[in-house]
């Protein structure tokens, strides 16, 4: 019986584990490194949890998963908080399950609400719920207790008064690290209890510590020697060790897969996207509604205190967050919003309020910001500040590409776009740190290129040219001889194989889903977990 395990090391990238494998710190990663093939793997556009994470499972870019960001738009033009209900499309344990397979999936962000599946399923970041294991079946977080195993899916950063930021970072890098070592051992109990075909677990540490403590990736980057109590040290040790934990449960002739669904980098200044676009005449605002000047020099701590008190529920963001409410949608042609830069055009018979005429006008703004935007240029050192700027028409496929941004933007090293739903800065860079009223700094972002290792008996070792993040779920039905759906836009690796994967594509239909909303309880909740991981 051939069976498969998937290890996701969120936010994991070569960039660290290399020099670190080599200071001596991974022995489980410098012996994969040996017996395994390993690339870079290429994420989607923009590198987040939700479609990224979507992808792998589907196989197909988010034009045809629908899951573009933490928020989706919906037909209506309203943008509301995603969960795994948003996906168009069948996850690869669906397809498992459906073939007889049996599956084990823990903690993959996008998985709420819990499919039943022909095995356990344990939702990921996208569950409301982060003190248990919410999945299927609906029991599992009691089977969990009765076998001793605690489960946390996440940790709420909450600093005390007393504590330093650096203080806070060493806390939270060791609740994150133990909220892994739970992840892990209840894969190693799915594994030998439930011994399903198919396992999948995807560990956060790596990517909830790389954002709060990214300044500290230069040291590695530069190739500088660590110590150990380093941020980045302990939270790489703790998946290296959890890793060899796992394996010291698996055969040899089981197929190990260890990915991420995207890299990291460290950035030192945030581009204030939209206020560029007001200064360039794309976007107006009532600076008024943003600031109440009665308030006076009070204006901060009325900042602060609206943000603490600020819910978000089920309705359309843009009707909730304070910025938003501030536009002027009768003069604006074009706005940011989402966690990368993603820019969105207001257009006639699409949008709420649209102005922008579809056809000629619309080809028109977004060919004049594109070539407005490479020329944007830090003020102060020249630099340029975007990187790369494409119609996102030319990236995605599908039949939900209209829901999705207009234009994608990925900035040049250094450089983060935050476009926050509560706080306006008139200024167009700012430093990396603390925002609104989050307990820990934000000084890491997500790069485009992750990780991806296979090891079998039958894989090549060695480097191998970079893959695609939707390569993996393709691969995954390949090696269970099962048919790829012709929607699927990834190919099984067949290059890594010393073997003939023997597969072929069937066509099939795409398979939407009814689109679900959280409860408006679950709402305020996600949205205060997402606001404290810098995503709101």
């Amino acid at each position: 019986m051939r069976r498969i395990v998937v290890i996701g090391l969120d936010g994991a990238t070569w960039d660290v584990i290399l020099p670190l494998v080599d200071q001596g710190y991974l022995p489980t990663f410098r012996a994969l490194l040996e017996q395994s093939g390993w690339s870079r793997l290429r994420s989607v556009a923009p590198p987040l949890s939700p479609p990224a994470w979507t992808s792998f499972m589907t196989g197909a870019n988010p034009g045809k998963t629908r899951v573009f960001d933490f928020i989706g738009r919906a037909d209506d033009g309203s943008f509301r908080l995603v969960n795994g209900q948003w996906r168009a499309l069948p996850s690869l344990w669906r397809i498992l399950s459906d073939a007889e397979l049996t599956v084990g999936v823990i903690n993959v962000p996008m998985t709420y609400p819990p499919e039943p599946v022909k095995g356990y399923l344990i939702s990921g970041m996208d569950a409301p719920i982060k003190d248990r294991a919410v999945g299927y079946p609906p029991h599992i977080s009691s089977l969990l207790k009765e076998a001793g195993l605690p489960y946390r899916v996440e940790v709420h950063p909450a600093r005390l008064v007393a504590q330093s930021p650096e203080q806070y970072l060493h806390t939270y890098v060791n609740e994150v690290n133990q909220v892994t070592k739970e992840h892990g051992a209840v894969a190693r109990w799915m594994w030998e209890n439930a011994h399903p075909q198919f396992l999948m677990v995807t560990f956060i540490n790596t990517d909830r510590v790389g954002h709060a403590a990214g300044r500290y990736m230069r040291d590695i980057l530069e190739g500088k020697p660590v110590p150990p109590d380093h941020p980045w040290v302990q939270t790489y040790q703790t998946a290296d060790q959890e890793l060899a934990a796992l394996l010291s449960s698996i055969p040899p002739d089981t197929t190990l897969i260890v990915m991420s669904d995207h890299g990291f980098q460290p950035y030192e200044q945030v581009f204030n996207l939209n206020y560029w676009l007001k200064e360039q005449g794309w976007l107006a605002l009532d600076e008024n509604k943003l600031r109440p000047s009665r308030w006076g020099k009070l204006a901060p701590l009325w900042e602060r205190l609206q943000y603490k008190l600020r819910r978000y529920g089920r309705k359309n963001l843009l009707e909730q967050a304070a910025f938003f409410r501030a536009i002027d949608w009768s003069r604006t042609r074009a706005y940011s919003f989402g966690a990368f830069g993603s820019i969105f055009l207001n257009v006639k018979g699409r949008d709420p309020y649209g102005i922008v005429a579809p056809g000629e006008e619309y080809e028109e703004i977004l060919n004049e910001l594109v070539q407005s935007l490479q020329e944007i240029r830090d003020p102060h050192t020249g630099h340029p500040i975007i990187q790369h700027v494409q119609p996102a028409r030319e990236v995605y496929s599908g039949p939900y590409v209209h829901l999705g941004p207009d234009l994608l933007l990925e900035t040049a090293p250094g450089y983060f776009i935050r476009n926050a739903l509560d706080e306006y800065r008139p200024t167009l860079l700012y430093p990396a740190g603390r925002y609104g009223n989050r307990s820990l700094e934000h000084t890491g972002m997500h790069h485009p290129e992750g990780i991806l290792l296979i090891r079998s008996p039958h894989v090549r070792p060695g480097q191998h040219p970079t893959a695609q993040i939707t390569d993996v779920m393709p691969t995954i039905l390949a090696l269970f001889d099962l048919p790829v759906p012709s929607y699927v836009d990834g190919r099984p690796l067949e290059g890594w194989f010393t073997t003939p994967l023997h597969w072929e594509m069937r066509e099939t239909e795409h398979h939407e889903e009814v689109v679900g909303e959280y409860s408006e309880e679950e709402a305020q909740l996600i949205a205060k977990h997402l606001r404290e991981l810098g995503y709101l």
